[in-house]
């Protein structure tokens, strides 16, 4: 056969509709992999990676594991779970090793971690023994990490926060400026930036507190800052004018209760609770005596008698408890530091002047039975107390719910809330508010377009806290993820990472499988 004949054969319609096909798979690039249930070949092969893993952690090769949990990550994506009863046990085996892999890495990265803290103490202090042996005369420059860098959080943020908020905190702004973030500070005001790049004598900020700058000194109707604030304050600018917490967004006056919170010893902080339980109910109610009782956890404030106060502190102690099994969590105080606050109040008008007059806002209608609030040392939460002693279940359970979450560190609001309303559908169904939610619960998925509008704003507040129940009772039906996700979130963890580490899934995979389940 001639050389013409073997091409004319190679290219036969069948071989060329095959040629045909493979470059269009080529360039459509590769299939999408479907989800399914594993085989038992497939589970048996990630058993043996997860063993492999163990074998690396094991002898401290912490990067060597992370890479192959990635693999096994990529390769149980598209896992769902099967249906028979073996497997699917064997199925949640693997993912509980999964997850149970994940932390002993987080583990070993926070030792990693705190080790090299300690490198750089040790540096620091080993820098400074030399600098004294040092016959130099001439100063040293400050750097991020001197201790003559001027800290924002310990150093600027307390005296801008006792002489400055007052005309300008975020509902004030005179002259369009509002101090009451780090945020606000960067944006300035009607006049223009506050601080020119590490320029401290040329700043705006310098020249009002001076007097040097056009119209009145600042602070207007208070004492002038000393020199040595001033000095202080323009050294600060020089260096960078740098937030060294990175929370920009975060209102001054809650991070200086983080870091009273930080700082302060549990006896401190139940004192200065207690002085702030007084004067909040004063403002609320002056013509109200004020009593208050309190226990191991909780400090009980309202106009009764100290038994009374006595007996509800028991049933918050109770009721504390019983929110923790349900959790499955391991007991521990429901504030990081000192003593909660709870105020019981006889009507639902109360509960509204209390929210008016401590926190300058209006209560949803109807009134919900409770509220709470955890800006810093002044953690509190407001409870509806009736004479049906069944009917006050709700409000306690909801508000140590809520105001628990609320302290934790790096916990969104809407995850607290949920957590609360969800706590309130389980622990009396029949109440006014579980009702109210079981109402937005059914109109959900004609009120919302996409899973995640409730975290944008683009539903009404109801809605908004009847998904974020929805989404805390759909992952509470894995009890056992569940209970991991909250003890990681009460040891710090970002809701993210604890996400991953609980259910092998983030917040957006959460929220799909969520959105999917009210269909």
């Amino acid at each position: 056969m001639d050389a013409t004949a073997n091409v004319r054969q190679s290219f036969s319609p069948l071989r060329l509709s095959l040629i045909v096909i493979l470059f269009w798979s080529l360039l459509a690039g590769p299939a999408t992999v479907q989800s399914a249930p594993p085989s038992g070949g497939n589970m048996k092969a990630v058993e043996q990676q997860l063993r492999n893993v163990k074998s690396l952690l094991d002898e401290q090769k912490t990067d060597e594991a992370t890479a192959a949990l990635d693999k096994i990550q990529r390769d149980t994506a598209n896992w769902t779970p099967p249906r028979e009863v073996r497997a699917r046990r064997r199925f949640e085996a693997i993912r509980q090793a999964y997850a149970a892999a994940n932390l002993v890495i987080a583990n070993q990265r926070a030792v990693e971690a705190a080790a090299a803290v300690k490198d750089q103490r040790r540096a620091r202090i080993a820098a400074r023994r030399a600098k004294k042996t040092d016959k130099s005369t001439s100063p040293p420059a400050a750097t991020a990490t001197d201790e003559r860098a001027v800290r924002f959080s310990t150093q600027i943020a307390p005296k801008i926060a006792a002489t400055c908020l007052d005309c300008h905190d975020a509902e004030e702004r005179r002259g369009g400026l509002s101090l009451a973030t780090f945020a606000d500070w960067q944006r300035g005001g009607g006049r223009g930036p506050l601080f020119a790049s590490k320029d401290g004598a040329g700043s705006l900020l310098i020249g009002k507190l001076t007097g040097t700058a056009d119209g009145q000194r600042m602070p207007l109707d208070g004492e002038a800052w000393s020199a040595e604030d001033i000095e202080l304050i323009t050294r600060w600018i020089d260096q960078g004018a740098v937030n060294d917490t990175n929370q920009n967004e975060l209102p001054l006056t809650e991070l200086l209760g983080q870091q009273r919170l930080a700082t302060a010893s549990a006896a401190e902080i139940n004192d200065e609770r207690r002085q702030l339980a007084e004067k909040n109910w004063q403002l609320a109610y002056p013509s109200v005596t004020f009593a208050a009782v309190d226990t191991h956890d909780f400090l009980v404030c309202g106009a009764l008698s100290a038994d009374a106060l006595t007996a509800i502190a028991g049933e918050l102690e109770t009721t504390w408890t019983e929110l923790q099994r349900q959790w499955k969590v391991e007991p521990k105080p429901l504030t990081t530091v000192g003593r909660a606050t709870l105020f019981v109040v006889p009507s639902h008008y109360q509960l509204s002047e209390f929210a008016q007059m401590v926190e300058g806002r209006n209560l949803q209608r109807p009134v919900d039975d409770t509220f709470w609030s955890a800006a810093g040392v002044d953690a509190y939460a407001v409870a509806f107390r009736g004479e049906d002693t069944k009917q006050n279940a709700l409000p306690y359970a909801r508000a140590l719910a809520g105001l628990h979450f609320a302290t934790l560190p790096n916990v969104p609001t809407w995850f607290g809330r949920g957590v609360a309303d969800a706590t309130a559908l389980k622990v009396t169904p029949e109440l006014a508010r579980a009702r109210r939610l079981r109402t937005q619960l059914a109109e959900l998925r004609q009120s919302m377009q996409s899973p995640n509008d409730f975290l944008l704003g683009k539903t009404t507040v109801a809605a908004a806290d009847a998904a974020a129940a929805s989404v805390v009772q759909h992952l509470q039906r894995n009890g056992r993820a569940f209970s991991e996700l909250c003890q990681a979130l009460r040891a710090g963890s970002e809701l993210e990472t604890a996400l991953n580490s609980a259910y092998a899934t983030g917040l957006n995979e959460q929220l799909d499988a969520w959105w999917a389940s009210l269909k």
